[in-house]
């Protein structure tokens, strides 16, 4: 079990070379039932999937729908790089696609961003899974570290092997979206 977010609200100190880890976790990320920043559960525990996108949206983060089973969004979602939907915006899209998944916008627009560790192209989890208290295991066996925003921190893939940034211009699927082979 990943360390609670209540460990980084401690007063520990920033991470070296990166900002500091977020304290209002994304809703399902290891931590988050501790954090009282967001103030809720993770959202795939006994909710349906919009209603887990309306409780992201109501932590603060900008959420798009994700097309069943794949990672691609279902909306042309660069107005949401800078600004939230709204409450509207979320029940029409899930009342239309009922079986969307969620993604979260990095970036400024949700304050976090996130550190993608893929084993399967190189990085070892061991070796970053401490950066971060906030953190959500992923399908392929990786790891995503949540980090808060910082502008200086720009989007890259491959930035050492097997470790991308996801920051502005960049989205993430989170729980309870249904992968392409029917679980979640």
């Amino acid at each position: 079990m990943r360390a609670s977010v209540g460990a980084a609200a401690g007063g520990g100190a920033a991470l070296p070379g990166l900002p500091e880890p977020v304290l209002g976790s994304p809703p399902g990320a290891a931590g988050a039932e501790a954090d009282g920043a967001a103030g809720m559960s993770a959202p795939g525990q006994g909710k349906g999937v919009g209603e887990a996108a309306l409780a992201y949206l109501e932590a603060g983060y900008a959420v798009i729908p994700i097309k069943a089973g794949t990672k691609k969004p279902r909306i042309k979602w660069t107005a949401f790089q800078t600004r939230l939907p709204t409450r509207a915006d979320v029940e029409g899209w899930w009342r239309r696609w009922p079986d969307a998944g969620v993604g979260i916008v990095t970036g400024r627009a949700s304050g976090i961003v996130v550190i993608d560790i893929d084993p399967r192209n190189g990085a070892s989890v061991a070796d970053y899974e401490h950066l971060s208290p906030v953190a959500a295991d992923t399908p392929s066996g990786g790891l995503h570290l949540y980090v808060r925003y910082a502008d200086w921190v720009k989007s890259g893939t491959g930035v050492l092997p097997g470790v991308d940034v996801q920051a502005d211009g960049k989205y993430v699927v989170v729980a309870p979206t249904q992968r392409p082979d029917g679980t979640r």
